[in-house]
């Protein structure tokens, strides 16, 4: 069965919802992502190309997270606090990662 790209993008904002650390997502393209304050971390879901092919539809889709790295006031030290965000977000994509690899309905290339 073949899902369709409102399919696709449904299970990831769906996950991202359920995701403990994630406090917004939204689709589209990187305007629409700046057109108005977000919460974060956020997950962004930005759908690249679709191309069919040997019995295949294949969507190309480029899922972000990002979170503010939040500067302290003058003197406080925030040393290492970029590095936590940077942490933090890639192991938010890590399980994005897992749950796509482990689906066994659907093939999935991640």
């Amino acid at each position: 069965m073949l899902l369709t790209l409102n399919q696709v993008i449904s299970q990831i904002t769906t996950l991202a919802a359920a995701h403990s650390q994630i406090a917004a997502s939204g689709v589209g393209d990187f305007a629409e992502w700046q057109a108005e304050e977000r919460n974060y971390p956020l997950l962004w879901v930005f759908h690249e190309t679709t191309s069919v092919g040997n019995r295949e539809l294949v969507y190309s889709i480029r899922l972000i997270c990002a979170d503010r790295v939040i500067t302290g006031q003058e003197g406080e030290d925030t040393d290492g606090m970029e590095q936590e965000v940077l942490s933090d977000t890639m192991l938010i994509l890590l399980d994005f990662l897992a749950y796509f690899m482990q689906q066994h309905t659907q093939s999935y290339t991640v």
